[in-house]
Formats: C-alpha cells, structure tokens, sequence
C-alpha cells in the first residue's frame, strides 16, 4: 500500500520545483510523486493507502551512508573531558574510565567491522 507524505518540508534539488509539501511513497520505498498533498490526493483516489505526517519536518533526498571508519571512531572515543575534575584523583578515575571504555568500543568495532567486510 503507497504511503502519503503530508505536511513535509521537501527539498526536491529541481530547480523547476524546489520545495514540495507532499509526496507518494509507493511500497517499494521508492518516491512515486512529489508535489502538492492535493495533486497527491489525487493520484491516489480510489485506492488504499497510509498517510503519515511529516509534522513540517525537512526531506532531503540522498544516501544513507553508514559505514564506519575504525580509525577514526577509535580517535574520537579516545577523548575524555578533564572539565570540572576537581583533582589529580578525579581526572585520573576519569582517564581510566576513558581507557577501558576506548578498548572496550575497539573490540566491538573490529570484531563488527570483521563481521561486515570479510
């Protein structure tokens, strides 16, 4: 069943059409129409289908992209913030939390990146 999209924010990347309100979502996932809720409205009468509210939020076409990169999530996890640490005590409780914490989330990501890619 095709899906309405209503009460959208959608940035189409046409320049003959920039923004639109609404959009048809078919059952693949897929955009079928992108326009005005009346001209989806419709295209789709007489015929079942959902609507969701998009509540005004912002579409943007595009990819999900969602590899990681090891590397370079293991140097972000590395910093811990000394801010507010009120002793020598406190900020080295801190780096050790950080340390077991860092190693921990290395092990999770190789072993997730081994499951991924070999």
């Amino acid at each position: 069943m095709p899906t309405l999209l209503t009460n959208a924010d959608i940035w189409t990347m046409d320049a003959r059409m920039p923004r639109a309100e609404a959009a048809i979502i078919a059952e693949d996932g897929r955009f079928a129409y992108v326009g005005t809720e009346a001209g989806a409205r419709l295209l789709l009468a007489e015929k079942p289908f959902a609507v969701r509210d998009a509540g005004g939020r912002t579409v943007w076409p595009g990819l999900n992209d969602t590899h990681l990169h090891v590397a370079g999530c293991a140097l972000r996890a590395r910093c811990v913030s000394l801010a507010g640490a009120g002793s020598i005590a406190q900020a080295q409780a801190r780096m050790r939390a950080g340390l077991f914490r860092v190693t921990n989330m290395m092990t999770k990501l190789v072993f997730f990146y081994f499951e991924c890619h070999v």
